[in-house]
């Protein structure tokens, strides 16, 4: 009898302790999986993060500026906190460049930083943080330096933020992501440390990270946070609720290093108590229990059989003594089990219960004795059939406690038969943590699968051999693809070219120090190092995607890789745009044609291979004849058109492998590569006079336009494009001086009158300065009595060792090089002045007219600078008159009416000089607040020969008096023209006839000579 208790007892703890043995393997394995998958979680949110910033670089990429509403605005669109758990704040700070160094700027303030406003967590101190020098905390210092050098996201390490009035204290980590001069990543260290820009920055808080990714297990798991590879006290960030913190031994317990943002991290996994209920456990007690009970109720029954033959009252004693312990042992057993135990009789009433049954619906076992099971569970006993058939009844079922609880247990019925009578065994154990445990992880795929399917990029996962095993909802969108026509096929047959495959490769074998084969996509990541780069992917009609693509390795339990997912997005858009800025830097705005940095490129290209092949390379320079004229008469809208049909013109004359450029201005720059001799060069200039020479029809008019050619050509006129264009400039020069409309060759000859033009144009800088301009006077009379009407101020340049230089010689050179600025107000200044000498000394007012040329016109400003010279001088602005061309009127007339009126609301009065001439139109003589006409001297020169000239002098005078304004004919010089104009009754004249111009003293002399003779004459 001993040796079978013996038996049963050894038997019931062996299995009792190998099903404890695979509960425990169970917990283990379950804890690792939840370990990896909170891991793997933090690592992704991190990566989100990084995406987020990636995505505040694209909006600086897209455009050079960014305002705060625009940061703003893009803020709120990527809702922060519903998609990025842990992240506080979403800024850019911005460099203030200092001296150059290998370390950070001095300064790199806050610039815009998001969320602000109340509602949201972390408003407050966001708005505080506005400002921050962020290279003045060393603990920020090394992240930025990082970014910096790398051109990749860095996290910093532990940032303590001190606690406010309505902000509590905080630990954050903060990621950078670093912005580059001219947006593109540069390719060495020096050069990034030369063309930070700014960073796109996130503060995140670590702590609340890490939970996010507990899965729902934040009651049953502890976590610390380290940064650093070690665990040790000074490196933790982050801890709650773990054992050691309370001074007892972990049960589970999981360390793992592993890399975020170009730092080291460590996190330490325990599992709490709580964590052991979410498994199913406790069938080794139940086990343990229900062997020992029946072992002892077989030793007991024979026991009973081998001593029912001696005598009853002892039989009876030790049969019940027997019996007694062997109760005690069951119920002890029975007390201690975690899962509850009901017994019922036949209708289902409660005869006892043990203590678990209290700790699942919170009443006392005596108090349960006597109620219906139905009061607990649901369970429909009456399905268990007779006891020998062995039945068991199981069910999953919602209950409630004592207290209103809703639980969920699982039960297990049997019958039983004691005493003769029918009932039941009720085992119960309850399954609502589990329950909840799994519904919380089920939510959590459906979550992550919710995310992963609507997030707007893509994700594929293959196996190690580059197999695709999963795609999300973005790769079906962007590849074209169904998830069915990519899943089982080779990345890198359907999606990948060979081509970057291998340049891929070759630099990871340079990055890595060894040999990585072609097809070695996640080289980088199988060492734990960042892998992302720019990729072509293939769509499925075999169009190009470019991506930005991030590759990570997955691993299983033991850490060995399984495969691989890569992170895609989309950027065609800023390949786009990097590829329009890139033309635009290439080429001209209003042509397409390249510009002179392309020409630089390609003149030298062509001179490389002319080295090498003894060929010759030409350079002609061509300028647009009178296209300023055009420009002043006709507005910039036609001239920008004339430039563009030139362009086209030009483009059709060359051949392809010929370069047609645009210098600025009218200036075009044409170069023909692979010439056997000059005389090549000399054909293609005269086709190109030949094909822009045709009537040009622009808008509803028709122009004719000729050009002005130079050519210099490689070796013998300049070996390198500086030297070519400057001696095809000189060419060009002759050529226009040679009467336009044609080409010359360089010659050696011409260097000299470039040189003469250069000297005459650094004689004109300096001249200003040297008191070297002046001006001469000219009077205009009354044609009829010869009263003196004003005067008209002319310059001149007294030029050391040349004399007086007329305008001719030097004013288009001023034109050309913009010093008729400066010249234009001297002149005015100057005028003013002389006008209240020439009044005061003749003791009468005498009016001044002031030519201003449609440059000085168009300068902002001018009003100003009229009133200016009328205050200084104390001139009265009636007595100043401007003389300006009819192109002033025609081109911008808005600004040009404005402005007009403003000066004749001063009391400026407004002469038309040159009328007749030009591109005119004389709708606006009634806009305009003009005061007097006056006649070219090319209409009064051909009188009284000309009679066409004659019919417009005529006319001008009679439109003149029919709007009541002033008419002066320029260039009167002998006695029959000023005869003729009084024919026409002209009202004034000025020219040789009446006074050469003169000096100031001279002028004055003459009118007192000739005030002394009229006053003879009285």
């Amino acid at each position: 009898m001993s040796l079978v208790l013996i038996a049963g007892v050894v038997l019931s703890v062996h299995e009792a302790l190998r099903i404890r043995t695979a509960e425990t393997t169970l917990l283990q394995r379950n804890f690792d999986k939840d370990v990896d998958d909170a891991l793997a979680l933090v690592l992704a949110r991190v990566a989100a993060q990084e995406q987020l910033l990636r995505a505040g670089l694209g909006l600086y990429t897209a455009s050079d500026e960014v305002s705060a509403t625009e940061w703003q605005t893009f803020t709120q669109q990527m809702r922060l906190h519903g998609q990025y758990p842990g992240l506080r704040s979403f800024g850019y700070a911005g460099r203030i460049k200092a001296v150059p160094s290998a370390s950070p700027p001095e300064q790199m303030p806050v610039v815009y930083i998001e969320p602000t406003d109340e509602a949201a967590s972390g408003g407050a101190r966001n708005r505080m943080l506005r400002g921050l020098d962020m290279a003045a905390l060393p603990v920020l210092q090394s992240a930025m330096v990082l970014a910096r050098d790398s051109g990749e996201a860095a996290l910093s390490g532990k940032l303590e933020l001190a606690g406010m009035p309505g902000v509590p204290a905080e630990v954050q980590s903060v990621m950078y992501m670093p912005l580059y001069d001219g947006n593109a990543v540069p390719g060495e260290v020096a050069q990034r440390r030369q063309a930070i820009r700014g960073y796109v920055f996130g503060f995140s808080r670590m702590d609340e990270l890490v939970e996010s990714a507990l899965l729902g297990q934040v009651d049953a798991m502890a976590v610390e946070l380290f940064d650093g590879r070690l665990p040790v006290p000074e490196g933790r960030i982050y801890s709650a609720r773990t054992a050691v913190a309370r001074g007892e031994p972990p049960a589970l317990e999981r360390v793992a290093q592993f890399e975020m943002g170009q730092r080291g991290w460590t996190l330490r996994f325990e599992a709490l108590p709580a964590y052991a209920a979410t498994m199913p456990a406790g069938r080794s007690a139940s086990v343990l229990a229900a062997g020992l009970l029946l072992t002892l109720l077989f030793t007991a029954a024979l026991a009973f059989l081998m001593r029912q033959r001696a005598r009853a009252e002892r039989r009876a004693a030790s049969m019940g003594s027997a019996y007694r312990r062997s109760e005690a042992r069951a119920q002890t057993i029975v007390a201690h089990t975690s899962e509850g135990i009901l017994t019922t009789d036949a209708d289902g009433r409660v005869l006892s219960a043990n203590p678990a049954v209290e700790a699942i619906f919170g009443w006392a076992p005596e108090a349960l004795v006597g109620r219906p099971l139905e009061s607990l569970v649901a369970l429909p006993l009456g399905e268990l059939g007779q006891p020998d058939t062995g039945d068991t009844l199981r069910r999953e079922l919602a209950a409630t406690t004592l207290d209103g609880r809703q639980v969920l247990v699982r039960a297990a019925a049997s019958v039983m038969v004691l005493d003769g009578q029918r009932g039941y065994v009720v085992m119960l154990s309850d399954m609502t943590q589990q329950k909840l445990s799994e519904l919380a992880a089920a939510r959590i795929a459906q979550l992550n699968t919710a995310i992963l399917q609507s997030a707007p990029f893509m994700v594929v996962s293959c196996d190690k051999a580059g197999v695709i095993q999963s795609v999300n909802a973005a790769t079906e969108r962007m590849l074209w693809y169904r998830r069915d026509e990519l899943v089982g096929r080779s990345v890198f047959e359907t999606l990948l070219l060979h081509d970057e495959l291998v340049a891929h490769a070759a630099q990871a074998s340079i990055d890595l120090g060894m040999e990585v084969p072609a097809r070695a996509l996640g080289a980088r990541a199988l060492r734990g190092l960042a892998d992302e780069s720019e990729w072509t992917l293939l769509r499925k009609d075999g169009s190009a995607l470019p991506v930005n693509l991030a590759v990570a390795a997955m691993r299983d339990a033991r850490g060995l890789p399984t495969g691989f997912v890569g992170i895609a997005y989309d950027i065609s858009e800023r390949k786009r745009s990097e590829n329009y800025i890139r033309h635009l830097a290439h080429h001209d705005a209003l042509t397409a044609l390249p510009n002179r940095l392309l020409l630089q490129d390609r003149v030298e290209v062509a001179i490389e291979h002319a080295k090498r092949s003894g060929r010759q390379v030409a350079v002609m320079l061509l300028d647009l004849d009178h296209f300023k004229q055009i420009n002043d008469s006709l507005g910039h809208g036609v001239g920008d058109a004339v430039l563009q049909a030139v362009a086209t013109r030009l483009r059709e004359t060359v051949r392809h492998s010929d370069t047609v450029a645009r210098m600025g201005g009218d200036e075009f720059c044409v170069v023909l590569s692979d010439l056997d001799d000059r005389a090549e060069a000399v054909l293609v200039a005269q086709k190109i006079l030949e094909a822009v020479r045709p009537t040009m029809p622009v808008g509803e008019r028709e122009l004719h336009i000729t050009v002005s050619v130079g050519i210099a050509v490689f070796p013998d006129d300049g070996l390198a494009l500086a030297a070519l264009l400057q001696n095809a400039d000189i060419a060009m020069y002759a050529s226009k001086k040679r009467g336009r409309n044609a080409f010359e060759a360089f010659a050696p000859a011409m260097q000299a009158d470039s040189n003469l033009r250069m000297t005459v144009e650094e004689g004109l800088r300096t001249a200003l300065a040297q008191e070297e301009l002046v001006l001469h006077f000219q009077p205009k009379v009354a044609l009829a009595d010869g009263r003196l009407l004003g005067v008209e101020a002319l310059l001149r340049w007294n030029r050391p060792g040349h004399g007086l230089v007329a305008p001719s010689d030097f004013i288009g050179l001023a034109e050309d090089s913009g010093l008729i600025l400066p010249i234009g107000e001297w002149v005015l200044r100057q005028a003013c002045a002389d006008a209240v000498r020439i009044s005061t000394r003749l003791g009468y007012a005498v009016p001044m007219a002031v030519n201003m040329s449609p440059r000085q016109f168009r300068q902002p400003g001018l009003l100003h600078r009229v009133e200016e010279a009328l205050e200084t001088a104390g001139l009265a602005p009636a007595l100043l008159e401007l003389e300006i061309t009819e192109s002033v009127l025609i081109d911008d007339t808005e600004v040009a009416a404005a402005l007009l009126q403003a000066l004749h609301r001063k009391g400026v009065r407004l002469t038309i000089d040159d009328f007749g001439t030009g591109y005119s139109s004389l709708s606006y003589l009634h806009r305009f607040p003009v005061t007097t006409l006056k006649i070219d001297q090319s209409f009064i020169a051909d009188l009284p020969s000309n009679p066409y000239s004659e019919a417009i002098v005529a006319s001008v005078i009679g439109l003149a008096r029919s709007l009541k304004l002033h008419v002066v004919a320029e260039g009167v010089e002998t006695a029959e023209q000023h005869q003729r104009l009084c024919a026409h009754q002209c009202e004034g004249g000025q020219g040789y006839l009446f006074s050469h111009p003169l000096s100031l003293e001279a002028l004055c002399q003459m009118l007192e000579q000739r005030q002394s003779v009229e006053a003879d004459v009285t």
